[in-house]
């Protein structure tokens, strides 16, 4: 995960079309028209990885005067599947809950709009293909639904 350093500043610097913003993402390159001045990177390694050979790499790429700051972090080891499930909560796609099988009936009331007990849902099995439903096509795939179903 790479994340704007300075997001709520003052120094944030919008960049892959974000509103407001001139700049665009181009293609899956990172150029010095895409890329934060100060931006945090977050990455998971199996144990006895050698972090600093990524880091000395990540340097030599982005020819960097200087070694970024790093830090290793333990971090104990959980029911991945679940804790990937718990950041999945189900949505409305405009009349339609988008939700997956894992979902309770706590979880679904929580997003549905007062007085729509009984409104369409599709239940996707969350992967590759679909994820968390929150990719614009995805969305517009969702839309086009509920336009024929109409």
């Amino acid at each position: 995960v790479v994340e704007d350093a300075d997001r709520g500043t003052d120094r944030e610097m919008p960049v892959f079309n974000e509103p407001d913003s001139a700049q665009a993402f181009t293609g899956g390159v990172a150029t010095s028209d895409n890329y934060w001045r100060h931006s945090t990177v977050t990455a998971y390694y199996t144990g006895g990885w050698d972090v600093k050979s990524v880091v000395d790499m990540v340097a030599e790429t982005f020819e960097m005067p200087l070694l970024p700051r790093f830090s290793v972090d333990q971090i104990p080891d959980r029911d991945w599947v679940k804790k990937v499930q718990e950041g999945w909560p189900p949505l409305m796609v405009g009349d339609l809950l988008l939700r997956f099988p894992w979902h309770t009936a706590e979880d679904v009331a929580a997003v549905l709009p007062d007085g729509s007990e009984n409104c369409p849902s599709l239940m996707l099995e969350g992967g590759m293909a679909f994820g968390t439903g929150e990719h614009p096509t995805t969305r517009l795939c969702c839309n086009w639904l509920q336009r024929q179903v109409r």
